[in-house]
């Protein structure tokens, strides 16, 4: 018969959830990503009443910009004509699922030090 250590408690580790997502969540922190005027936005939109071959159209938007963005039937070519753009502009580059939806932060191609503590 094993004997416990004098003054040793025994281990009380909780469980977690066997969601990855949760557990990254735990340990990595969840920063709030701002999307300041003049990032590039790749947003999906449903085609409409024009079906596109892969159900939906991907707009290129420069954000705080009222005016249509560059439309593409794919991500691929939404996102590197982005990433072109926010390279040229040592801006950012965002993709996003709908308006209300937060975003994801693609790229970030501003020098070095400028407002990186903001994202």
């Amino acid at each position: 018969m094993s004997r416990r250590p004098e003054g040793r408690r025994p281990s009380t580790r909780r469980r977690g959830s066997d969601d990855p997502v949760e557990a990254v969540e735990h340990i990595v922190p969840r920063r709030q990503l701002i999307v300041e005027d003049g990032d590039f936005v790749v947003l999906r939109k449903s085609p409409g009443l024009s079906p596109a071959p892969g159900g939906s159209i991907y707009e290129l938007l420069v954000y705080g910009f009222v005016t249509g963005g560059e439309r593409f039937t794919t991500f691929e070519l939404a996102v590197a004509r982005g990433s072109e753009l926010a390279e040229k502009w040592r801006t950012r580059l965002f993709y996003t699922d709908a308006p209300e939806s937060p975003p994801h932060l693609l790229e970030d191609c501003r020098p070095a030090g400028k407002n990186r503590d903001r994202s």
